[in-house]
């Protein structure tokens, strides 16, 4: 009895131990899982915690990179407005330096213009003056031929004087006329007038040779 009382308590102990054993391996295997837990909680949240300063990075970033765009655009609108500004400007001034070109050339027009509207209206006065001169030189010339043809017909027609004086008379009287029409002196017009002269001498010389002194 004694035995088999051993025995059992023996047996229940080795039971007491195996089940004690049980919970202590239980519980070092539940204290390693909550470690194990408990380092994947931190490896997580280390994650999460990483992945939220990447986001606020990101969103940073992000609002850098929308700020930026928005002056980029700004600064594209202003170089669009300065850009037609500039070409306005430079439409301006080519205006102006065709308006201006224009001006110049309507300018130099009337200029040239007045310049030959004076030259001719000199060159009419010109030739208006030198035409009174050869009317007025014709008219004299004509006055001298008509002043000699009455003297030497007032000669020729004077009975009182010898035919020998009128010749000498008349020869006087051509003598002061020639220099008056000689076209040495007063020009090639004056030729004909010059030959009319000497003609009405020779005729007068003739008329008086005819007659009887």
């Amino acid at each position: 009895m004694a035995a088999n009382k051993a025995n059992s308590q023996a047996r229940q102990e080795a039971v007491e131990r195996s089940r004690k054993e049980a919970e202590r391996a239980r519980a070092k295997k539940a204290n390693n899982q909550a470690r194990q837990e408990a380092v994947e909680r931190s490896k997580k949240e280390a994650e999460a915690a990483k992945r939220a300063k990447r986001a606020a990075e990101n969103d940073e970033n992000a609002e850098k990179a929308k700020k930026a765009a928005e002056n980029a655009e700004k600064a594209k609108r202003a170089a669009e407005k300065a850009k037609k500004a500039a070409e306005k400007a430079k439409k301006a001034a080519e205006a102006a330096r065709r308006a201006e070109a224009a001006a110049a050339e309507n300018a130099k027009k009337a200029a040239e213009a007045e310049a030959a509207r004076r030259a001719a209206a000199a060159e009419n006065a010109r030739r208006a003056e030198a035409a009174a001169a050869r009317r007025a030189e014709a008219a004299r010339r004509a006055d001298v031929l008509n002043t000699v043809k009455r003297n030497l017909n007032k000669i020729k027609n004077n009975s009182s004087i010898s035919r020998n004086n009128k010749i000498k008379l008349g020869r006087k009287i051509y003598k002061i006329a020639t220099p008056k029409l000689h076209p040495d002196k007063r020009g090639e017009n004056a030729t004909e007038d010059f030959q009319n002269l000497g003609t009405k001498f020779a005729e007068f010389k003739e008329s008086v040779s005819r007659r009887t002194a």
